[in-house]
């Protein structure tokens, strides 16, 4: 009872926060951060790998439809990046993970909250070393899951604060096929197999304390994502699929 109350609060919470930013001027939730969005220019930061940079180019010219976009250099990011003028897309790496990730442009610190800088999405793509191309083959899906977040998160401060996971959670795996070895799915998002989902599993190259791995499901078809969970790595076994996933899944699993 306790659970289901304090979720209760917490949601009637957020739903009163924008009524509050609108009288006071003092608090503005994620969503109402991110209504410029459709109106600014998108960055799109090149990474100055070759390979990386021509696919990058290939997929945001073809496929980005929610915002004015226009590319630019590291050293211009470096220069841009204070501005709340522009939102920025690029990819980053951390000790564990290559991201993709959508950030608006601002301060590091300040008075005034819609002049700061943050992480809209941080999508992870690749181990950071190693990545076997990963990022390369589902870029075209991953393009389109950080597009349909954006869309769903200027409109619900329950996907901009819940992340990838709530988005994911609004699908159903029902009527799919679910390819979950490498080989398969890979065949399957190459063919643009109809109602099939691919199984993605983004690990660190390492074993070590503390790390985790981040497991998708992604329609080879639609390139959607239906399923989204951070797993923490306890055992090999944590590195696959699993019987906690499975349990999610409602489609047919191909192994």
């Amino acid at each position: 009872m306790g659970k289901h109350f304090a979720k209760y609060f917490l949601t009637l919470a957020l739903s009163l926060i924008p009524l509050v930013s609108r009288g006071q001027g003092q608090v503005y939730t994620r969503k109402a951060k991110l209504e410029d969005f459709a109106s600014r220019t998108t960055k799109v930061v090149l990474t100055g790998m070759p390979v990386l940079d021509i696919i990058l180019k290939e997929e945001i010219s073809s496929r980005w439809r929610i915002s004015p976009y226009e590319f630019c250099t590291v050293q211009e990011y470096e220069r841009f990046k204070n501005r709340n003028l522009y939102y920025f897309l690029r990819f980053a790496k951390d000790s564990d993970f290559m991201y993709l990730i959508i950030s608006k442009g601002g301060l590091e610190s300040g008075e005034d909250p819609r002049a700061l800088a943050f992480d809209v999405l941080k999508l992870p793509v690749a181990p950071a070393d190693n990545s076997g191309g990963l990022e390369l083959i589902y870029m075209p899906a991953f393009i389109d899951i950080a597009q349909d977040f954006m869309v769903k998160a200027i409109e619900s401060d329950r996907v901009a604060y819940g992340g990838l996971k709530t988005v994911a959670s609004k699908r159903s795996t029902r009527g799919r096929l679910i390819y979950l070895s490498e080989e398969g799915a890979g065949k399957a998002f190459e063919t643009s197999e109809k109602l099939a989902l691919c199984g993605i599993v983004v690990q660190p190259a390492e074993n070590g304390s503390g790390k985790h791995c981040y497991k998708m499901l992604i329609g080879s078809d639609d390139h959607m994502l239906y399923y989204y969970r951070r797993q923490r790595i306890f055992s090999k076994a944590d590195r696959s699929f699993n019987a906690t996933d499975k349990f999610h899944f409602k489609g047919k699993v191909v192994k």
